[in-house]
């Protein structure tokens, strides 16, 4: 045998339509948002991080929020997670993980103990 020839013809790919966040931003879906911190102190700073960052209107996903924070997150000894149907939940679940609060929206536990 000799040698194989191979000829490719590239052609334009096909144009896609990137969906839109703002239609697909709240989908229903209950999303969990996890959280940690060195200690209580900074898992509340984080809370606040992310309250802010998700009220100043960033158009992104929720289900994107909660992957990212699922895949991407560094775990340390003190964990909170909020569990949000909406972007307006999510915030109202991360200011009660700040505040201490409502137990019902956010959860806390120390070094792994559902509290």
């Amino acid at each position: 045998f000799s040698g194989t020839n191979a000829h490719v013809i590239l052609e334009e790919a096909l144009q896609v339509r990137a969906e839109s966040t703002e239609e697909s931003a709240d989908d229903g879906r209950a999303v969990p948002l996890l959280l940690s911190g060195r200690d209580e102190r900074a898992l509340r700073a984080q809370a606040a991080a992310w309250e802010m960052w998700l009220a100043g209107g960033s158009k992104v996903r929720l289900v994107d929020v909660g992957y990212t924070s699922w895949a991407h997150r560094t775990q340390f000894e003190s964990r909170g997670a909020v569990s949000a149907r909406s972007v307006d939940e999510a915030i109202e679940g991360l200011r009660a993980l700040r505040e201490r609060g409502s137990i019902r929206l956010a959860y806390r536990s120390e070094e792994g103990l559902a509290a």
